[in-house]
């Protein structure tokens, strides 16, 4: 049986076009495991459940090679235990099928590449951030205007200390998007 797997790697991105080569390959909707989450993390909800409902003879499809992961370590004992499993792996843009000895090379090949490109991707970042905080561009969220004025935070200070407004509250009161910021900036302001 053909069993679909899409990921992407942050929530507002779309895996529709990976979804649209896994129907083209022959995988029907109802078999196809989706996730959205970094592919660092192999611990994956959909992942997880899909490795749970695959049985031998199966065939896992995948847009790419490393939609099962970017960390070439973790994804080579991934691809050894479906392997022993008796499952096999095909990567439609990248003509990758695992049920040949060239196919099981080549994806161990992609994982390396997919590797590699994050770590370029690193490299590149840092190297760009680096530049930026040497001409004195600092990045990161800007801080919230009113958390910025240490008489409005005092006075959050005290409204959060005297346990007689709740969070929420807080947050509708000084039109915070979410309690995350605010424990954030009251750390901050203790520290």
């Amino acid at each position: 049986m053909k069993v679909g797997y899409a990921r992407v790697s942050s929530q507002d991105q779309d895996y529709s076009y990976q979804l649209k080569a896994l129907e083209d390959a022959g995988c029907q909707p109802d078999m196809t495991f989706k996730d959205k989450a970094s592919g660092k993390h192999m611990s994956r909800p959909e992942f997880d459940r899909m490795l749970t409902y695959l049985r031998e003879g199966d065939v896992v499809v995948v847009w790419k090679i490393d939609r099962l992961g970017r960390n070439f370590t973790e994804m080579v004992a991934t691809l050894a235990d479906l392997f022993k499993r008796g499952i096999h792996i095909v990567a439609t843009s990248q003509g990758v099928d695992t049920s040949t000895p060239m196919g099981k090379a080549m994806a161990y090949f992609l994982g390396v590449v997919a590797e590699m490109e994050l770590d370029f991707n690193r490299e590149r970042t840092r190297h760009s951030l680096d530049l930026k905080r040497q001409r004195g561009i600092t990045g990161g969220r800007p801080r919230h205007p009113i958390l910025s004025d240490p008489k409005k935070l005092a006075i959050i200070r005290e409204m959060y200390d005297s346990k007689r407004h709740t969070v929420k509250q807080i947050c509708e009161t000084f039109g915070l998007k979410d309690k995350t910021s605010l424990y954030r900036y009251l750390r901050q302001a203790t520290a």
